[in-house]
């Protein structure tokens, strides 16, 4: 059969050199389209998961010459709808401890006494040493909201927890305690240690301190930054926020969330957060993107069509040809065999000649407009776009030669063709 098949496609050689010069372009055309158009799906799927991974934080700055406190911070996460603040991990911001000495009232002497027992060296954003007693302190809040409550971020809880557990002693804040906010603290020194530091300037009893005048119970120590930490609750509210608010959250920021979060702000503390930019995917990416693979598909869908078309025509010339092997025994089942045995043995190499042409020449020409494309192919993944479209050309071949075949001997003998 293979060299009838050869036989075959030399006799159209001679006879429809135009016909066949037209199924050539068609599947050497599908070929470069199917390469491109899977390169091109790829691109924008790894832009887009760049997009998604740089798209789960964002940083709201306090503008220049404004003030946001404590009592801000609270006032605008509660104006969030729970669709967005359920999908935080964790808000973060840093609170102003100020002068230690505002927050407890010793006489000279007793701080001189105290600087002398923990000598400690501060130096200013200018790389000075200063009194560290006068200098202006600071501590990390890390909080969520869940169903109308402030509550410690568990996901900040379990960071610090691994690789190393820097939880040095007792224990985090209860949700009732951030909740109700509770006079608690977490401190970065244990009341016990000998040399305890900035802790001894504030410390009013075995496990209590001194802040803003109102004493706080110590329930925890950690290795981090922040001479004592309590609950956002348990803050005054004129307390003033450091380096604005950020937000870190489970899942990518589409752009309806972040209408939300700058309108919030601007109706609730207006002027008080900046939120930047965000490299939001354009919508026409976007829409290709979620449909290339279709495109592909539809892409092979149709070539084979086009080629089914093309090749019926050669075989309505070919009818008296076929009638005549019909006549001389040739069943039906062998004659399907035979032509679209000559439809893959034409369509196989001009693939394989336009998958060369695409990988050796045109996708370094495309790397300047997509630079993930190069990286997108594979032996698995031309052999998977070969096999899409292999699998294709072979069931409509199959079914548009059948139905041409088994007309009845005296129809096929009776048509239009040379043999």
């Amino acid at each position: 059969m293979f060299r009838q098949i050869l036989r075959s496609l030399r006799g159209l050689l001679h006879t429809e050199r135009l016909m066949l010069a037209v199924m050539v372009l068609c599947v050497f055309s599908s070929s470069l389209l199917l390469q491109f158009s899977y390169g091109l799906w790829q691109n924008y799927h790894v832009q887009l998961t760049e997009l998604t991974d740089e798209l789960k934080e964002i940083k709201a700055d306090t503008p220049e010459g404004q003030t946001l406190t404590c009592g801000d911070v609270r006032s605008y996460v509660q104006a969030l709808p729970a669709s967005v603040t359920d999908r935080v991990d964790i808000f973060y911001c840093t609170f102003s401890l100020g002068r230690l000495t505002d927050h407890i009232d010793r006489t000279p002497e007793e701080w001189a006494a105290i600087d002398a027992e923990n000598p400690i060296d501060y130096t200013d954003e200018n790389g000075n040493s200063t009194d560290w007693l006068a200098a202006s302190l600071d501590g990390d809040l890390h909080f969520i909201y869940r169903g109308g409550c402030f509550l410690d971020s568990r996901v900040y809880e379990d960071n610090l927890k691994k690789p190393h557990n820097r939880l040095r002693a007792g224990r985090f804040y209860t949700d009732e305690e951030y909740a109700s906010g509770a006079h608690v603290v977490v401190t970065k020194d244990l009341p016990d240690d000998p040399c305890r530091g900035e802790l001894r300037a504030i410390q009013t009893g075995s496990d209590t301190v001194s802040l803003w005048g109102t004493e706080y119970k110590i329930v925890g120590a950690v290795s981090q930054p922040g001479i004592a930490v309590p609950p956002l609750t348990a803050i005054p509210e004129y307390v003033p926020v450091m380096n604005g608010l950020t937000m870190f959250f489970s899942e990518r920021i589409d752009r309806k969330t972040y209408n939300i979060l700058c309108d919030t702000a601007e109706a609730v503390i207006p002027g008080r957060l900046s939120f930047p930019e965000l490299p939001f995917p354009d919508a026409e990416s976007v829409y290709l993107y979620r449909n290339i693979l279709l495109i592909s598909a539809l892409i092979a869908v149709l070539s084979g069509l086009n080629f089914a078309m093309l090749y019926r025509f050669l075989l309505q010339r070919r009818s008296r040809t076929v009638g005549i092997f019909r006549l001389l025994g040739c069943t039906a089942g062998r004659a399907v065999r035979m032509y679209v045995g000559e439809c893959l043995l034409l369509g196989i190499p001009v693939y394989l000649l336009g998958l060369a042409v695409f990988r050796l020449l045109l996708v370094r020409c495309f790397s300047a407009l997509f630079p993930y494309m190069a990286d997108a192919y594979s032996l698995q993944i031309y052999l998977a776009l070969f096999g899409m479209y292999l699998v294709t050309m072979l069931l409509i071949m199959t079914v548009t030669v059948s139905v041409h075949v088994r007309k009845t001997i005296l129809s096929a003998l009776r048509g239009e063709g040379g043999v």
